[in-house]
C-alpha cells in the first residue's frame, strides 16, 4: 500500500468512526450529557497521556512554557468541551438531524471565520455557498419557530476551535492532551459530587454501561490519531470530500435507526445545504487545479 493510499484509508476510517458516534453515545442515554462528557474527557486524557508517554514525545511542554499558547489552550479547551457536550446532548435528546446539519455547514462557517478574522478572500462560488447556508438557516428558523441553535453551536464552536489551532500552531494530539487536562479538575469535582449524592452512575452502572464508559476515550482518541496521520498523506481537497462522510452517516442514523421525523423543512434544508456543499467542493477543486 502506497503512502497516499494509506492516508485515504486512515482518513476514511476516522470520518467513518465519527459518523457512527451517535450510536455509541446513545448507549449511555440514561446518563446526563455532562456525566457522559466527563467520562469522555477523563478517559481520553488518560489514553492520550499513555500514548505520548510511550512515544516519548514532550511537545506539550513547549505549549506550557508559552504564555500565548496557554491562553489559546484555555480557549480551545472551552470550545471543544462545548462542542462535545452539545453533540452528546443532541444525540440523546433526539436531535441527530440538527447535529448532522451542523457538521455539514461547519467547513463553510470556517470560511466565514477566515474572512472575518484572517482577512482571507472569498471567491464568488464561496460567497454563493455561504449565502445559501445563511438563507437555509433563516428558513429553518422561520419554519421551526426557533433558530437551529444546536447546528450553529456545533458549527461555530468547531470552526473557532480550528481557527485557534491554526493561528497558534497547535498540533492535534498534544494540544488536546492539555485541553483535557485543564477541564479535568472541574470534572473530577463534578463526578465526586454526583457520586456522593447518589445521582451519578460511577458506582451503580450495569456491566454494559461500564464497558461503554471505559471505551469513551478509545472512540475519541483513535479517530483523531487516524485523521492526524491520514490527512498528512492526502490532498486537502480529498480531506474536504471525505469530511462529509460523518454528517451523512449521522443523517442516515437519525432518520433510519432513530426514526427522527424527516419533515418537509428538513428535506428542503438538506437539499439546499447539499447544493451549498457541492458549490463549495467545486470551488476547492477549481482552486487546487489552478494552483
Amino acid at each position: 500500500m502506497t503512502n497516499e493510499s494509506k492516508g485515504y484509508v486512515q482518513t476514511f476510517l476516522a470520518y467513518f468512526i465519527w459518523g457512527f458516534l451517535p450510536l455509541y453515545w446513545k448507549q449511555l442515554g440514561t446518563l446526563a450529557a455532562l456525566e457522559i462528557m466527563s467520562f469522555r474527557i477523563i478517559c481520553s486524557f488518560l489514553l492520550l497521556l499513555n500514548i505520548v508517554t510511550i512515544r516519548k514525545e514532550k511537545i506539550y511542554v513547549s505549549y506550557i512554557k508559552d504564555r500565548k499558547k496557554r491562553v489559546a489552550l484555555l480557549l480551545t479547551g472551552s470550545l471543544i468541551a462545548i462542542n462535545w457536550f452539545v453533540f452528546i446532548f443532541a444525540v440523546n435528546s433526539a436531535f441527530v438531524l440538527q447535529a448532522s446539519f451542523g457538521y455539514y455547514i461547519n467547513p463553510i462557517i470556517s470560511i466565514l471565520i477566515g474572512v472575518l478574522l484572517l482577512k482571507e478572500k472569498m471567491n464568488k462560488l464561496q460567497v454563493v455557498s455561504l449565502s445559501i447556508v445563511i438563507i437555509t438557516v433563516v428558513f429553518m428558523a422561520i419554519s421551526f419557530g426557533q433558530v437551529p441553535w444546536i447546528s450553529l453551536i456545533l458549527a461555530f464552536s468547531f470552526g473557532f476551535y480550528g481557527y485557534l489551532k491554526k493561528i497558534y500552531k497547535l498540533d492535534s494530539l498534544h494540544s488536546l492532551l492539555l485541553e483535557l487536562l485543564i477541564a479535568l479538575p472541574f470534572l473530577l469535582i463534578f463526578m465526586s459530587v454526583i457520586t456522593i449524592n447518589g445521582t451519578g452512575h460511577l458506582l451503580n452502572a450495569t456491566p454494559k454501561m461500564y464497558l461503554f464508559m471505559a471505551l469513551a476515550g478509545v472512540v475519541t482518541v483513535i479517530p483523531l490519531l487516524l485523521f492526524s496521520e491520514g490527512a498528512k498523506r492526502i490532498p486537502l481537497a480529498s480531506v474536504g470530500i471525505l469530511q462529509y462522510i460523518a454528517p451523512t452517516l449521522m443523517l442516515l442514523i437519525g432518520v433510519v435507526i432513530y426514526k427522527e421525523p424527516f419533515t418537509m423543512t428538513y428535506k428542503i434544508s438538506f437539499v439546499f445545504i447539499w447544493i451549498a456543499v457541492g458549490i463549495y467542493m467545486y470551488s476547492v477543486f477549481r482552486n487546487r487545479k489552478k494552483k
